[in-house]
């Protein structure tokens, strides 16, 4: 069976977290927040990255630590980044799981400095 690929543009990424997998291999996972046009919260999905665009993510965990650790803006904005991949469902037991299986980064959107134009 094929995978479709889906494109989510403007996913809050929350829980950002990388580690390294059994085989030495790094991988990074989280949960995407999605928001609709009013910034109203839509979904989350969890997620999980394999791909090369782990590189990207530990970038966006960095930035997301710092600005924790120096206390920039008072709340820490989770990072936003327009991302594509596909859905993974399994069974496991009784209870069907589903999860994104991230596969690029294809934009990373900066806060904006002044966030009340």
């Amino acid at each position: 069976m094929s995978k479709h690929t889906v494109s989510f543009v403007d996913a809050e990424l929350a829980g950002l977290s990388i580690r390294t997998a059994k085989n030495g291999k790094p991988y990074a996972s989280g949960v995407m927040l999605l928001r609709n046009e009013n910034g109203g919260f839509e979904a989350s999905l969890p997620f999980i990255c394999f791909s090369n665009a782990v590189g990207a993510l530990r970038i966006l965990e960095q930035r997301e630590h710092s600005a924790e650790l120096t206390g920039e803006s008072g709340k820490p904005e989770r990072p936003i980044a327009s991302v594509s991949g596909w859905f993974k469902t399994e069974k496991r037991g009784e209870a069907w799981s589903t999860v994104f299986r991230l596969v690029s980064v294809d934009e990373i959107i900066e806060p904006s400095e002044d966030s009340s134009l």
